[in-house]
């Protein structure tokens, strides 16, 4: 071999080395801001102690329904929509998720986000017979909750504040849990 082929090969090898790195690099990158990027839509959610902002929403059968409402009481509100998978797999246990929430005194809300019709639509699929409030992501109460997507939720307590808010994750699992034990013990 020449010295020149010996040359070319070394700095071939070099290039690759070089790409593989920076392939690297840029994994890790791509990673980081995914996660940091999740990590501010967790953020967005109003904080535990926030006073939770007034609301009124048109519901499905015509009624209005505003914050003061439920004054004196523990309310949730569920926001979900009719186009998210994980909302439409809430739907078959909803009727039961509401009945437990109130037999342990709390109000469960569902927040429909989308169009009335496929609201309406997803209710008859799934023959729920609760009444859904109507809003979009426009809407100013949407926007004073910050609801960064479907499904999520927030527990207001009987003075107006924030205790826990989120997608569903742990602590809605635990609180729906804790419905269940209320439930089977009447």
């Amino acid at each position: 071999m020449t010295t020149f082929a010996v040359l070319n090969i070394a700095f071939l090898w070099l290039v690759v080395m070089f790409n593989t790195i920076l392939i690297f690099a840029l994994v890790r990158k791509v990673n980081a801001d995914q996660s940091n990027s999740f990590q501010s839509t967790v953020d967005q959610f109003l904080s535990p102690g926030e006073h939770a902002p007034e609301f009124t929403w048109e519901t499905l059968s015509g009624n209005f329904i505003e914050k003061s409402d439920f004054d004196d009481s523990q309310l949730v509100l569920l926001f979900v929509s009719p186009t998210c998978g994980p909302c439409r797999e809430l739907m078959p246990d909803l009727d039961k998720l509401i009945v437990g929430a109130q037999q342990s005194g709390t109000n469960l809300l569902p927040i429909s986000i989308g169009e009335k019709s496929s609201t309406e639509e997803i209710i008859q699929e799934f023959n729920v017979s609760t009444d859904f409030a109507l809003a979009s992501y426009s809407d100013e109460a949407v926007l004073a909750y910050q609801v960064p997507g479907t499904p999520s939720y927030y527990v207001i307590d009987r003075e107006g504040q924030i205790t826990r808010g989120g997608f569903m994750d742990v602590e809605w699992r635990k609180l729906v849990a804790s419905w269940k034990n209320t439930e089977q013990s009447h």
